[in-house]
């Protein structure tokens, strides 16, 4: 969850990151709220409607491939060098790899913006007359390089580090189904109890041993043996 912990929703509404986590983990579904991938510049905008793209078809749930081993090097990237501050919050869930693909998930398609060709085939594929074959795959596209359709025109952008996985429209899942949960430390009893110790919680900002050695404690095995 980003900083500052709270999100703008419909009718001026915000929820706090930690509210959050805990209204999905009661509805055991994550709503896809927001439009994601290179497309996002064709989504109809006031008057402007013939041939753009319908919002629902980019609403999507992200997530980040992290392999456990690496998970507090992964949170550390995205701490700011200057403010030593993260961009995001302490709360998340995380499920394997399997069961997000098993649910449909899929890993986006980065390309170079800097290459006009890749960048007109890409655009082809969202053409009104393509979008009858290209239209699953149409919210995985992401670009490198230099921003398109930016504002400013200006600027260059790389997420690629993200490895971002997508899953269109909103995920449903059982808490059996969650690998385990990530949350502040001193909050990890609150969390587990909430629910009901289906699986652990552990600070993002732990050093891998203490995270193996803590899934072995809580008797999660099979998840220390995957670090």
């Amino acid at each position: 969850m980003k900083n500052p912990g709270h999100y703008l929703f419909k009718g001026g509404d915000t929820i706090e990151a930690k509210d959050s986590l805990k209204k999905i983990l009661h509805q055991e579904v994550i709503l896809a709220r927001s439009p994601f991938g290179h497309f996002q510049y064709q989504i109809p905008v006031g008057y402007q409607s013939k041939g753009m793209m319908p919002l629902e078809w980019l609403q999507c749930v992200s997530f980040s491939e992290t392999p456990i081993s690496e998970l507090s090097a992964f949170y550390r990237a995205t701490q700011s060098e200057l403010t030593t501050v993260n961009k995001y919050q302490k709360y998340g869930l995380a499920f394997s790899q399997a069961f997000i693909r098993s649910k449909g998930g899929h890993p986006i398609f980065y390309f170079d913006s800097n290459n006009p060709l890749i960048v007109a085939a890409v655009n082809n594929a969202g053409d009104p007359s393509n979008r009858p074959f290209t239209k699953p795959i149409l919210p995985l596209f992401e670009s490198f390089g230099k921003k398109l359709h930016s504002v400013t025109g200006a600027g260059s952008t790389d997420y690629r580090w993200e490895r971002e996985w997508r899953h269109v429209g909103s995920f449903n899942f059982a808490l059996a189904e969650v690998s385990f949960g990530l949350c502040p430390e001193s909050e990890i009893p609150e969390m587990e109890k909430l629910v009901t110790n289906e699986f652990p919680f552990i600070d993002p900002d732990w050093e891998q041993d203490r995270v193996r050695n803590y899934f072995m404690e809580k008797g999660f095995s099979v998840l220390a043996d995957a670090m």
